[in-house]
């Protein structure tokens, strides 16, 4: 595990683990690397996984400028895609002018980064992966919301992780439900936890979406609340060369609920396109 310093000073959070192609994973908001555990345990004989925390999340820096207008500015999707860019290039990962093809696997916001970092850098990847994510948001901006005085409750927290777990995940499993809690509390303060309305705002990739020319796999848990299902159903239409598979009984949170499973499928899509 390591640090990288983009250029504006930001330091960037890293794991490499594995062996064989690379395949960089992105994970969602106010979410961390830690969210690929289970994953990567069952990638790591297969590829060389790339795990990052974005600016603001996790090990990665949290900087916060005077207003929350000015921070509002250094945390937004094109800056994510940025720095996931200027992490690759700076660990040789993207070697140009001839580069090697690697794969990418984002999960929501994580997805979010993966189609527009293809969208912009097609022609690094070998292939992309999308779990429980969207091609389009709309989300009005609430004037108060954006002042960036409004802290998120613990209730509000316990919500927002009960609604990425199916129930029987979370009878099974209590403990995951209260190390997500803490996880939630401790990656981002309550300026940060406001920024969706900046990051989510209002965008469409659907038209650059229809212009891929690379293999695309889509994931989706059928029981997702937060994405929901017709939102992958969607991306399979827009994307002229991809492959869709729904999950019966499986929350937004597929990576934890079936990381055997999500495996399998990116092993039998990705090593064919190598």
């Amino acid at each position: 595990m390591s640090r990288f310093k983009l250029r504006d000073g930001t330091k960037i959070w890293y794991r490499i683990k594995g062996n064989g192609p690379f395949l960089v994973l992105n994970h969602g908001y106010t979410s961390s690397h830690a969210s690929f555990a289970y994953l990567i345990s069952y990638l790591k004989n297969d590829f060389t996984c790339l795990s990052w925390d974005n600016r603001g999340h996790g090990k990665s820096d949290k900087p916060i400028k005077e207003t929350f207008e000015e921070t509002a500015k250094i945390y937004s999707l094109p800056q994510f895609v940025e720095d996931c860019h200027e992490l690759l290039l700076g660990l040789n990962i993207v070697n140009n002018p001839k580069p090697e093809k690697f794969f990418i696997y984002g999960v929501s916001m994580g997805g979010l980064i993966a189609q527009m970092y293809a969208i912009k850098h097609e022609y690094t990847l070998n292939a992309i992966g999308l779990g429980a994510t969207t091609s389009s948001f709309n989300l009005p901006k609430s004037t108060n919301q954006m002042t960036g005085k409004i802290p998120l409750s613990k209730k509000g927290s316990k919500m927002k992780v009960s609604l990425t777990l199916t129930k029987k995940m979370l009878e099974n499993h209590p403990d995951i439900f209260k190390k997500k809690i803490k996880e939630n509390f401790l990656i981002l303060d309550d300026t940060l936890l406001v920024l969706p309305e900046n990051i989510f705002s209002s965008f469409n990739l659907e038209k650059n979406l229809q212009k891929l020319t690379i293999p695309v796999i889509i994931l989706h848990g059928e029981k997702d609340e937060l994405m929901k299902v017709d939102n992958g159903k969607r991306l399979s239409q827009l994307i002229p060369n991809s492959e869709f598979y729904s999950f019966p009984e499986v929350h937004h949170n597929i990576n934890q609920e079936i990381p055997q499973v999500i495996a399998k499928h990116l092993k039998n899509f990705f090593l064919k396109r190598i």
